[in-house]
């Protein structure tokens, strides 16, 4: 007796939206089914599938074990057909994930319900197809603009703002840029009025962007020490100068922001006094008071991010060249500090430190040799746990720029021994 296996053929209809996921609204792109294609008694109707580009992507079979009885690679179409013998499958539709993800790739994922083949000639499944969010890191366009290094920035909404800094030329500049989340565009805007500057101190209070520090230069082209302080209007793009930073100058400080206000200090004077006193700034008055001085050894180059209303410092310098994992809290509340269990992985100097979803981030750096790293960690302020994420994926290298909007982080230029004007993305993974 012969048995004869029936191989029955599997068409899908792929309806594709752009969301993130079925509870959000979605839009279709291109409403307009592609004419229907006719082979033998086979139809396949492809619904807006023209909204992921090019990116290539797999079509994958799986029996009700889970083992993968079909699997179709590279893919750039939806195929006319698929054949099967009779049984019980899923199917899944899923982009291919280039090493390095840019922000114009589209990631996106199907997964059809379970279906039957059972002798008949033809079969239709419906398939949902959304587009996933980015997770870890993603890569922009380059700046366009020179390579650098001790550039400043700082996050406002959906925009980045970045410029100065020293080029390949040890120029000190004074452009001043903007990056576009939303349209993955750079645009160049007014210069900033004062002298080109670098390593200046930055962080962000509402609509207003500040600096503060940093060098600028003489008329002998030596380092010019500035305490002044600058704030930028993001919604006129006007820089105005503020009230002088009221300590002494200093290099490598820190600042984190608590209740929009701006609290700065540690650092190092003239590459000799590693200092702990702190300050406050109000912008509502144009004001800076001290505060408590942090605990422990005077440090310089500390991370540093602001925590569900608590300032976090971490790592830095201590002893002029001594690398270290400390982390200390600060209580705006009553004004004091608190040592907490040391920061993960080497010991570091000027550590990226960035706040998504009310979660700390810190790593990257310098750790010893004055080596630029890549790890990066994610804080649990809760149970005063640190996980480690996905290694920051480009060259590794040193005085570059970061922040956060608490949504997304970003990190770019830097140097090793040359400069960069790359620039990355990171997405809560």
């Amino acid at each position: 007796m012969t048995i004869h296996k029936t191989a029955s053929i599997l068409i899908i209809t792929v309806f594709v939206f752009l969301g993130c996921s079925k509870s959000e609204d979605s839009a279709i792109t291109d409403k307009t089914p592609t004419p229907t294609e006719t082979f033998g008694q086979v139809k396949l109707q492809i619904t807006g599938y023209s909204s992921f580009g090019s990116t290539p992507f797999t079509l994958s079979v799986l029996d009700t074990n889970g083992a993968m009885v079909k699997s179709l690679e590279d893919l750039s179409a939806v195929p006319e057909k698929i054949e099967l013998e009779d049984g019980e499958y899923t199917a899944i539709l899923e982009s291919i994930r280039p090493q390095i993800i840019t922000a114009d790739v589209n990631l996106f994922k199907g997964v059809s319900d379970k279906f039957v083949i059972n002798g008949e000639s033809e079969i239709s499944i419906n398939m949902t197809v959304e587009k996933e969010a980015f997770k870890g890191w993603v890569e922009v366009p380059n700046v366009p603009m020179d390579a650098r290094t001790g550039a400043a920035s700082f996050f406002i909404d959906g925009t980045i703002y970045v410029g100065m800094g020293y080029n390949s030329a040890r120029e000190r500049l004074n452009d001043w840029w903007s990056y576009s989340i939303d349209n993955n565009e750079w645009i160049k805007l007014d210069d900033f009025p004062g002298e080109g500057r670098t390593y200046v101190t930055t962080l962000s209070i509402g609509s207003k962007g500040y600096f503060c520090m940093g060098n600028t230069e003489n008329s002998e082209n030596s380092n010019l020490e500035s305490n002044e302080l600058w704030e930028f209007d993001s919604q006129t793009n006007v820089w105005t100068k503020k009230s002088d930073f009221t300590g002494q100058f200093r290099d490598s400080p820190v600042a984190i922001v608590l209740d929009d206000k701006a609290y700065m200090g540690t650092g190092i004077n003239n590459g000799i006094t590693t200092l702990s006193d702190f300050y406050v700034y109000d912008p509502t008055v144009d004001e800076w008071s001290p505060v408590a001085d942090v605990i422990g050894d005077p440090t310089y180059g500390f991370g540093a991010f602001s925590l569900k209303g608590n300032g976090h410092l971490l790592g830095g310098t201590i002893n002029s060249n001594v690398r270290t994992n400390q982390h200390y809290v600060y209580n705006q509340t009553d004004n004091s500090w608190e040592e907490l269990s040391p920061a993960p992985g080497d010991p570091r100097l000027e550590g990226v430190s960035f706040v998504i979803n009310d979660i700390g981030y810190f790593g990257l750096g310098n750790i010893d040799n004055n080596l630029p790293a890549s790890d990066l960690w994610r804080y649990d302020d809760g149970q005063d746990i640190w996980t480690r994420v996905t290694d920051f994926p480009g060259p590794a290298r040193s005085t570059t720029v970061f922040g956060s909007n608490n949504d997304l982080g970003y990190y770019g230029f830097g140097i090793t021994t040359i400069e960069f004007n790359d620039f990355y993305l990171y997405y809560p993974e």
